[in-house]
């Protein structure tokens, strides 16, 4: 089990409260694997999936509110942090929107929703540092 939430400690929690640079926190190396992937109207499935997605660059202010760069498949994405416990928005596309959220220990949920297809995925994952 990690330490505190996982995407609260990457969105800089502990070291906010502590008053520390946010930017120190935000940086590192998260690997998930998607336990269940499901469509916007609750239909599930397992998986086995992996993610391996990388914090950089941050620029946050004393609230967690700011960017940073998250990188996974191989490209990099400009991400949105709303507060220090998150959660992450970004776009692959012009079309869709992305989060990242903390599901409490070392849980964490991506939502991804295409405009164009008019779709939503919702993936469940357990993840570790």
């Amino acid at each position: 089990m990690m330490q505190r939430a996982l995407l609260p400690t990457l969105l800089a929690a502990p070291l906010l409260a502590a008053g520390l640079p946010a930017q120190a926190q935000f940086a590192g190396n998260m690997t998930c694997k998607i336990t269940r992937i499901c469509d916007g109207a609750g239909q599930c499935q397992a998986s086995s999936e992996s993610h391996a997605f990388a914090f950089e660059n941050a620029k946050l202010n004393r609230r967690g509110e700011g960017s940073v760069t998250l990188r996974y498949g191989g490209k990099a994405h400009e991400a949105y942090s709303v507060s220090e416990i998150g959660p992450l928005i970004w776009a692959e596309g012009k079309k869709d929107l992305q989060t990242l959220s903390s599901a409490g220990g070392d849980h964490a949920i991506w939502q991804s929703f295409d405009w164009r297809r008019d779709r939503a995925v919702l993936r469940f994952m357990t993840c570790e540092e």
